[in-house]
């Protein structure tokens, strides 16, 4: 009875071992999981503080395309954009990618009503003339744009994911504080997000812009309507 009892407790005992080394290897790999994960969102700047700041954008023209659709299938059409508008990058010095966002996709009922605008900003030194002797009129818009007030954030580029860590950590800290802290409340003049693509130096950039003020008109150029609002009403 003993030595049952003994050869019992041995394999119950063996048991325990083999249970207690799953455990430690189940706790290493889920420690590599998380450490690698929290690396990952490090590196993608998910932990990066948000400190929004009074600026301006300056202006001059904004060779266009207009878009409606889903905001993360945009992508397509600032590939095609780039290349059949990529000579001016070479000919005009600043000219900048652009993107300008006019609508919430989470207030939105259907996102592929959403509007934007993917272009190019170039300098107001550069004539108009000049730029329609560059660009294909047949498929983008010029338009003059003014100087305007804007609260600015520089966000790291690291792949397309950035710009999904960018719309959950910035844009909610750049609404609060342009309400409390700007005119536009007051005045119903903001809620237009300008982001330029500053892609072409070292350490890539997107700088994002929710522009206010008199002005800010000028930067609607969309003309598709608003999209269908959650709660029955549109975006005005």
């Amino acid at each position: 009875m003993c030595i049952r009892d003994r050869s019992t407790w041995g394999v119950f005992s063996l048991k325990g071992e083999k249970f207690q080394m799953f455990e430690y290897i189940m706790l290493a790999f889920g420690g590599l999981f998380l450490g690698g994960t929290a690396g990952f969102l490090y590196y993608m700047g998910a932990f990066n503080p948000v400190r929004p700041e009074k600026s301006v954008v300056h202006g001059g023209h904004i060779v266009y395309s207009e878009y409606v659709g889903n905001y993360w299938k945009i992508g397509n059409t600032f590939e095609k954009f780039g290349q059949q508008t990529k000579d001016l990058f070479q000919k005009f010095e600043g000219a900048t990618s652009l993107g300008i966002y006019y609508d919430n996709p989470q207030m939105a009922i259907d996102k592929n009503e959403c509007r934007a605008i993917v272009g190019v900003l170039v300098p107001p030194n550069v004539s108009i003339g000049d730029l329609r002797a560059e660009v294909n009129a047949d498929e983008y818009k010029i338009a003059e744009v003014p100087r305007v007030e804007s609260i600015r954030v520089f966000w790291p580029f690291r792949n397309v994911l950035s710009f999904l860590v960018l719309a959950l950590r910035a844009y909610p800290v750049m609404e609060r504080y342009l309400r409390e802290n700007t005119s536009a409340k007051s005045e119903g003049k903001g809620g237009v997000a300008i982001e330029f693509y500053h892609f072409g130096q070292k350490n890539k950039q997107i700088e994002t812009n929710m522009v206010y003020g008199p002005g800010i008109e000028k930067y609607v150029l969309t003309t598709s309507p608003p999209p269908r609002q959650k709660g029955g009403s549109k975006k005005d």
